[in-house]
């Protein structure tokens, strides 16, 4: 996929919108939300610290997908998470070294756009104190069989965590 050579079948893409479009409709009449998010692959954000022999390519199956979907309904929720996290990686590290995932840092700014998509509130920066943690030891480190580790940049949380539920999800708990 990050070379570009990978490819989706049209019918499969076909058949992806339209199972999408059918939770989103089933979503829709049960008076709930739904965003389809798109995930950064490190590779996407952090092109740069590829091998030079390495060809990067910004054609991803994903773009067929997102492409194929918007066509056919364009006002279906999707929030696609790269352009964010590319302006982020300009800040402050946002991957584990190490590893495939995001830190914690990373992590809050794909929180804050789905939570802005969602039409809901997001606690800030502001609301949590950065960290770094001594080691962490990655995915990507295990699977070369290495005992490579790096800092792990997080961000702890200065408050307190609250769950409301409406009256009909409470009730449902309680049975």
């Amino acid at each position: 996929d990050a070379s570009g050579r990978a490819f989706i079948d049209k019918s499969l893409v076909n058949k992806g919108v339209e199972s999408l479009y059918e939770n989103w409709q089933v979503a829709k009449n049960k008076g709930l939300k739904y965003l389809f998010v798109i995930a950064a692959d490190k590779i996407n954000i952090y092109p740069d610290f590829l091998p030079d022999y390495f060809q990067y390519s910004k054609n991803r199956r994903i773009d067929v997908f997102k492409k194929a979907l918007l066509s056919k309904y364009p006002e279906f929720p999707v929030v696609d998470l790269r352009a964010v996290l590319l302006k982020a990686k300009d800040k402050e590290v946002i991957y584990h070294k190490t590893d495939t995932h995001w830190n914690g840092r990373g992590g809050h700014y794909g929180y804050v756009e789905i939570m802005k998509s969602l039409d809901m509130k997001p606690f800030l920066r502001n609301k949590f104190t950065e960290v770094e943690n001594a080691e962490y030891f990655g995915d990507i480190a295990q699977i070369m069989g290495v005992k490579q580790t790096n800092r792990d940049f997080g961000l702890v949380k200065n408050f307190a965590e609250q769950i409301y539920f409406n009256e009909d999800e409470s009730q449902n708990l309680n049975k």
